[in-house]
């Protein structure tokens, strides 16, 4: 509440423009195109430190088990 996102989306589309990231039109926007950006932030950070792909998961959901 006390910034506002698109600002924050349009410099994290900044930043990922600048590395060859983010290809379509800074707009401030939340879009496919940001979060695929970010994707491959996170895909790149992670094969250049050589740590594992995880995913997501929450308790409680059915198809989770509980280990």
């Amino acid at each position: 509440g006390s910034y506002d996102a698109s600002q924050v989306f349009n410099l994290l589309q900044t930043g990922l423009a600048a590395v060859g990231l983010y290809t379509r039109t800074i707009d401030g926007k939340w879009g496919s195109g940001t979060s695929g950006g970010m994707e491959l932030l996170v895909h790149h950070y992670r094969v250049a430190k050589g740590l594992p792909e995880l995913w997501y998961a929450w308790s409680g959901h059915p198809n989770v088990p509980a280990a």
